[in-house]
């Protein structure tokens, strides 16, 4: 399971409308706008395919101008501290 957060340009004039398909696409979740037009989003996937194409789906969006990853996490990662963790104790 991979997670990443997504930050989506919008303009200011076009938050709301932007914001409700992005809550209406199923792709993603929506947790801040501000008044500049910015929004950010979670993703999930079970790899980085799915969620590179839930990405560009939402790239292209109506009124999108940009939406790049900020963050991202997937279990695999966890799974390797977690053992390197044990390993260096």
């Amino acid at each position: 399971m991979n997670i990443s957060s997504i930050l989506v340009q919008t303009k200011p004039e076009n938050i709301e409308t932007t914001k409700k398909s992005l809550e209406e696409s199923g792709l993603c979740d929506v947790f801040f706008t501000d008044e500049s037009g910015k929004i950010v989003i979670t993703i999930e996937g079970d790899d980085v395919k799915a969620e590179t194409d839930k990405l560009k789906q939402i790239q292209n969006l109506p009124n999108v101008i940009d939406a790049q990853m900020s963050y991202t996490y997937s279990d695999e990662d966890f799974n390797k501290n977690e053992i390197k963790g044990k390993i260096d104790v």
